[in-house]
């Protein structure tokens, strides 16, 4: 971004005319990812809207407050980072940077990763299990 502005201010002072900037590949491939973070966040902050609403409706409200709001934050954070992902992945396209061997070798990491952690991800998975089932929850009756 400092590049891009540092190109703009070289530019403008050579000859300050507004359609020849225009005309700078530069300047375009610059303007384009201000435009996709902005439209990024724009949609962002609409999904996040909807799940705080969502949070707040009256079927939440019935569920033990703790882990509904462990479930919304991770929900939140999830889809914090899967935006800031595709917004990457698609500044990247627009600087022209080729991503699918990119996504080639970070699904093939994934895959190598996957595989050593098994037995890792089976206990997480069932002690995630074990929380949204009410395992270890308690009952006490009254003689």
């Amino acid at each position: 971004f400092l590049h891009l502005l540092f190109c703009v201010i070289i530019f403008m002072g050579d000859k300050m005319d507004i359609k020849e900037l225009l005309k700078n590949p530069l300047v375009i491939k610059g303007i384009k990812v201000v435009i996709t973070i902005v439209i990024s966040l724009i949609i962002y902050s609409i999904v996040a809207g909807i799940i705080k609403k969502y949070s707040k409706s009256n079927r939440f409200e019935s569920l033990a407050g703790k882990r509904t709001t462990t479930y919304i934050r991770l929900a939140r954070s999830i889809t914090r980072y899967l935006f800031i992902l595709i917004t990457f992945l698609i500044i990247l396209q627009i600087l022209e940077i080729n991503i699918t061997s990119i996504i080639a070798g970070v699904g093939l990491l994934g895959a190598v990763f996957g595989l050593a952690l098994q037995d890792f991800i089976k206990d997480i998975n069932n002690s995630s299990k074990n929380l949204t089932e009410n395992y270890w929850h308690i009952h006490l009756e009254e003689d």
